[in-house]
């Protein structure tokens, strides 16, 4: 590949209205990136599995039971920082299973009766059977209980619908027990359509990518400060679209690795490697950012990386689902796609912030793409930090 010389411009003053962009850029970049991971959590997808056996209607939720606990609203919301339930959701996660587990039962007495269930159309009543809190383990990840909701199904009913109530956050729906099971999400207030309880007859790839392309969007916008700084750091790299584009279809291209890899059975990643490998890219592009003078090939290699390693990361989750036979590719293929379309919207609001009107004026390069990389390769450094645990 032939390199692609960069213009660096000459020191200049900016104009205020830079400077008033870039401060309040870099101070959302410390107050999100570096003060957040070491006082909040981040909140998790709640999964159900819905099944009907011997007109028994089973739901098997695995939830923060925390943040339900704590009265946390967890709509629209990604960490716990957002909440004033904070304290409390931290006070309930220090608490062994033996206290925590009579409070998760009262909740949900409490939540089951706000869940609308109908078997065509016919209300059901559901009840608390069964809670499971595990030990505290790990303070820095998020402690999964088990919630299992029971009803009965009326006679002769041949299809359900549920609603997730307001306040409960994103809910993965997955029936189990048919041969062709259905799979979507719930944000909170939301309803399934009617889902025949022996499955679909079709278990058909349009609808499985339209179920996930949401999920993988609102995984970049709003909950992944990650992405959305990796992009940047992209972007802050040159200005240019003939570079940018480079740059984000080999990001794309390292998805469509993932879903071939995921076709053949190939998806895990261990945390903990991604964890550090991830934290090593971002130090890398926001030291690139600032010294290199071309476009190199390392610069293509690391972005393949980041962005299998995200992609095979979330085919691991999905593999943990067990979804049925054929569903995993499609549903990472429609998350892949989501966090495609995310991306753009945010290089497209980079570019329009600063690209089209500063990236010719000699000063951007020394006041705004250096003070911003610099910034990226600080927050890759505090996470490599937490990813050894050294911090």
């Amino acid at each position: 590949m032939s390199a692609v010389k960069l213009k660096k411009g000459r020191f200049a003053s900016t104009s205020s209205v830079v400077r008033l962009m870039l401060v309040g850029w870099l101070a959302m970049l410390a107050l999100g990136g570096l003060a957040a991971p070491a006082r909040s959590h981040g909140l998790t997808y709640s999964v159900s599995e819905l099944s009907i056996n011997d007109s028994v209607l089973r739901l098997e939720l695995q939830v923060q039971a925390e943040a339900f606990v704590a009265g946390m609203n967890l709509d629209g919301i990604v960490t716990t920082a957002q909440s004033q339930m904070e304290p409390e959701f931290d006070r309930l996660r220090s608490m062994p299973p033996r206290y925590l587990s009579p409070m998760v039962t009262r909740f949900f007495r409490g939540w089951a009766k706000l869940m609308v269930v109908e078997a065509d159309d016919v209300p059901m009543l559901l009840t608390v059977s069964e809670v499971s809190v595990p030990d505290i383990g790990d303070p820095e990840r998020a402690r999964v209980s088990t919630v299992v909701l029971t009803g009965r199904v009326p006679p002769a009913a041949s299809q359900i619908a549920l609603t997730w109530p307001r306040g409960g956050g994103e809910l993965l729906v997955r029936q189990v027990g048919v041969s062709d099971p259905w799979v979507g999400t719930l944000a909170g207030g939301e309803s399934t359509p009617t889902i025949p309880l022996y499955g679909p007859d079709v278990w058909v790839w349009p609808r499985i990518v339209a179920e996930f392309l949401p999920i993988g969007f609102t995984h970049v916008l709003p909950r992944g400060a990650d992405h959305v700084l990796f992009m940047l750091g992209l972007f802050f790299f040159a200005a240019r679209l003939r570079l940018l584009s480079l740059q984000v279809v080999t990001f794309a291209f390292a998805h469509l690795v993932a879903v071939g890899l995921a076709a053949m059975g190939r998806v895990g990643v261990p945390r903990e490697l991604a964890d550090v490998l991830l934290a090593l890219a971002f130090m890398f592009v926001g030291t690139q950012n600032i010294l290199a003078r071309e476009f190199a090939l390392s610069r293509l290699l690391v972005v393949f990386g980041f962005g299998l390693l995200h992609a095979l990361s979330f085919a691991s989750v999905l593999e943990l689902l067990d979804l049925p036979s054929g569903a995993l590719v499609p549903a990472l293929l429609g998350f892949n796609l989501g966090v495609e379309l995310a991306q753009i919207v945010v290089l497209a609001l980079a570019f329009l912030c600063f690209g089209l009107r500063f990236r010719n004026k000699p000063w951007y390069h020394r006041r705004v793409e250096v003070p911003a990389s610099a910034a990226i390769g600080i927050i890759g450094f505090y996470w490599l930090l937490i990813a050894v645990k050294v911090i």
